[in-house]
């Protein structure tokens, strides 16, 4: 993982690999444990031989009647890279203006941002799990419908409009575009 070989790591201490900021949290760990912790888990970083760091999940285990502790890690570089990605999508999905929804195939609602309910009028409880039949008017042309169901079975997106209704009644025009959700294997899942 870090590019070091034996003849390099045994007898060195743990912490001449670690990051220097990172010391104090991987020394109160193996404190911890010494004290008398069965186990204790943290994260820190480990200074590889090339210069970059990894980002590693700790557990740290003691063993009295050995007087040994034992040290697991897993590199959690690309874990936490995926995490800080996703988050970032979801802040980005959050905080638009634009009502996102997310149907299952049969059509309830798993997710609408805050955008949904600020345009709707309507609650996230009071979206979640319903059909975005919910925000019909009945005034748009069923047609619009029919197109949209025939292109999302092609598996296509629909662009068009409706003419929906906010909770209190009030008539919008909805400028919308609806597409399926394709897993990596290409299945519609939503």
């Amino acid at each position: 993982l870090a590019g070091y070989g034996e003849e390099v790591l045994l007898g060195r201490s743990l912490l001449d690999f670690v990051a220097d900021d990172d010391r104090q949290t991987v020394q109160d760990a193996f404190d911890a444990v010494l004290r008398g912790d069965a186990c204790t888990r943290f994260e820190s970083r480990w200074r590889c031989r090339d210069g970059s760091l990894r980002l590693l999940a700790w557990a740290v285990f003691a063993d009295a009647a050995r007087r040994a502790v034992f040290v697991s890690a897993r590199d959690y570089t690309a874990v936490r890279a995926t995490e800080d990605q996703l988050s970032t999508l979801w802040l980005a999905v959050e905080q638009t203006s634009q009502g996102i929804v997310v149907t299952d195939l049969d059509g309830r609602i798993e997710y609408a941002n805050d955008a949904v309910s600020a345009i709707s009028g309507y609650t996230a409880a009071e979206i979640l799990g319903r059909n975005p039949r919910l925000f019909q008017s009945g005034q748009t042309p069923p047609a619009a419908h029919a197109e949209l169901w025939a292109a999302l079975a092609r598996g296509e997106t629909w662009q068009g409009e409706f003419i929906n209704a906010r909770k209190n009644g009030e008539v919008y025009v909805e400028s919308a575009r609806i597409s399926p959700v394709r897993q990596p294997d290409g299945r519609i899942t939503h």
